[in-house]
């Protein structure tokens, strides 16, 4: 099962690379850059946010530097933003679409009830957000929120300042995907979406170690579960001890 585990790991870093990959293209027949070197980018990219305290702030640098060459730094960018964007919305939307399966096939009790009761406004309050931040752009406005928070406004202030015009362009290409490029949209989230399931598959794998008769359903909520829980410790390397 050791191989399986492996495999399956291998399969699902491909759907996100597809993922990523649709958003690069975005409608164009030939993309900047080919497959297997965004493919080689999300595993090195993955390792990276595995290894670094506060995830997400050792791989996607990495990205922007490694496509800036190519592509040029506002478009490498909002690339790159557009893909963190669709990882994390297809993560809430496969936390939210486990939670009614689990209340579907499962018989809850009152404290379990509120818990998920309160996960799923979590998830339809930041799908809400998403969604405007899809129509809109938001790293000007995640700026100007960050210019009103302490010790962080006057660098978030003398930032914006001075980046003005490329932080308005990047918003403009990402509000443009979901505007004019609707069938990118949907492509990359389904890739991202597939690529949550195919998480499932390990647990399945390592259960059938322990146990002739595992359910993949259960599998399922076991991986959004233990995601779920993982993310609330995104501060911790590798997710230790989540």
């Amino acid at each position: 099962w050791f191989f399986g585990v492996i495999g399956i790991w291998i399969i699902i870093y491909l759907f996100n690379a597809l993922s990523w990959f649709a958003l690069i293209k975005s409608g164009s027949r030939r993309s900047p850059v080919n497959f297997w070197r965004i493919y080689k980018l999300t595993i090195s990219s993955f390792a990276l946010n595995y290894a670094t305290p506060f995830g997400l702030m050792g791989g996607e640098p990495y990205r922007i530097m490694e496509l800036s060459p190519v592509m040029g730094a506002p478009r490498a960018t909002s690339c790159v933003i557009l893909y963190v964007m669709m990882h994390i919305f297809s993560h809430i939307c496969f936390w939210l679409s486990t939670i009614i399966i689990y209340i579907a096939l499962y018989r809850t009790t009152f404290a379990l009830g509120i818990m998920l009761a309160l996960v799923g406004t979590f998830c339809l309050l930041a799908i809400y957000f998403f969604m405007k931040g899809y129509r809109n752009g938001m790293v000007v406005k995640t700026f100007r929120i960050l210019g009103r928070i302490p010790w962080v406004k006057h660098w978030a202030q003398r930032f914006f300042e001075s980046k003005k015009e490329s932080l308005e362009k990047i918003d403009a290409q990402i509000a443009e995907l979901h505007q004019q490029r609707r069938k990118t949209f949907y492509l990359s989230f389904l890739f991202e979406y597939i690529a949550r399931v195919l998480t499932s598959v390990e647990i399945f794998f390592i259960l059938k170690i322990l146990t002739p008769e595992v359910n993949f359903i259960d599998c399922v909520l076991i991986m959004s579960f233990t995601s779920l829980f993982a993310n609330l410790f995104f501060f911790s390397p590798m997710q230790l001890g989540a």
